[in-house]
């Protein structure tokens, strides 16, 4: 599991203040579960289709959707606590 990283650097990088941070991250949280959702779907009307290729590159983006969450999640939960 990588270092939690502040609320100030998240600020930096976003080109926001730190008390935005927390909502900030939070809609970057609301994003990402869409677009999981979305490529989870159409991996689901591809999965058993002609292309294999391509449900293997779907399950790839599926997965790295799911790790981005993830991700995004915790250090939204890590600034929210620290607020």
């Amino acid at each position: 599991m990588a270092r939690p990283v502040g609320a100030g650097a998240w600020a930096s990088a976003l080109g926001v203040s730190e008390n935005a941070v927390p909502g900030v991250l939070f809609g970057l949280v609301r994003t990402l579960r869409d677009i999981d959702e979305r490529v989870m779907n159409v991996r689901n009307l591809v999965h058993s289709g002609p292309d294999p290729d391509l449900d293997t590159a779907l399950l790839v983006m599926e997965r790295a959707a799911h790790e981005a969450t993830a991700q995004i999640e915790d250090a939204h939960r890590e600034v929210a606590r620290d607020a």
